[in-house]
């Protein structure tokens, strides 16, 4: 009887132990995840985290450039904009280029996103030189860009950009390069930002050019 009942004590024992164990490794695990979120919640992405963002899908009868003007002047409000790829979304818009007087590679290519004039003061990315994009330039009245700093340093070194030029290819229009941005973090946040181009998101905006499946993805700005 009193070899069942050490029997008894010894497993129960050993259940304690096994219990106390896996509560030390769960917390351990615990621990971990928590370092490695606040981790990565501290690292700089290059844009504001308290941007709310959304992607909308536009159809029929949006497939004429004035109705897509129209609907996204009635949605996007005080402190928003749009892009037609968002920061760490796994999507992706890369576009060949030449730069004027530079001695361009053949099949040079680059990050290329697509914005509306509010789109980088919403997101509160830095503008380091030059100007942002006006509504004028969003009304595809003026052809520019704007790059990132990666790109200023990677293609012109310590010199400025400002007024600079680039394009797609031989046969499309020059764009007059207005000021540099910030740089942020597109695929994830460990990467090194690659060099970066913006272009007002009506510049080239047609009935007969459509914005490839009409995705245009929205952010706007929690204010506290």
């Amino acid at each position: 009887m009193r070899r069942v009942a050490a029997n008894r004590r010894r497993a129960r024992n050993g259940l304690v132990i096994a219990q106390v164990a896996l509560v030390l490794i769960l917390l351990t695990g615990t621990g971990l995840l928590l370092r490695s979120y606040a981790n990565v919640h501290a690292l700089d992405a290059g844009f504001s985290t308290s941007a709310v963002t959304l992607n909308i899908k536009l159809n029929p009868p949006y497939n004429a450039a004035q109705n897509r003007r129209i609907f996204f002047g009635e949605l996007l409000v005080q402190a928003a904009g749009g892009v037609d790829c968002l920061p760490l979304s796994n999507t992706e818009g890369i576009t060949f280029f030449e730069l004027e007087g530079y001695q361009n590679e053949k099949n040079q290519i680059v990050e290329l996103r697509r914005v509306t004039s509010d789109y980088l003061a919403t997101m509160q990315i830095p503008l380091l030189d030059g100007r942002a994009f006006s509504q004028r330039d969003d009304q595809g009245q003026s052809a520019v860009a704007i790059v990132n700093q990666a790109f200023a340093k990677k293609y012109f070194g310590s010199a400025s950009p400002i007024q600079r030029r680039v394009r797609g290819s031989s046969e499309a229009q020059w764009l007059r390069v207005v000021g540099v941005k910030g740089d942020i973090w597109n695929t994830y946040i460990e990467a090194t930002p690659p060099a970066q181009i913006y272009t007002p998101l009506w510049q080239a905006d047609t009935d007969e050019a459509p914005h490839g499946d009409e995705r245009l993805s929205c952010c706007a700005l929690i204010v506290s």
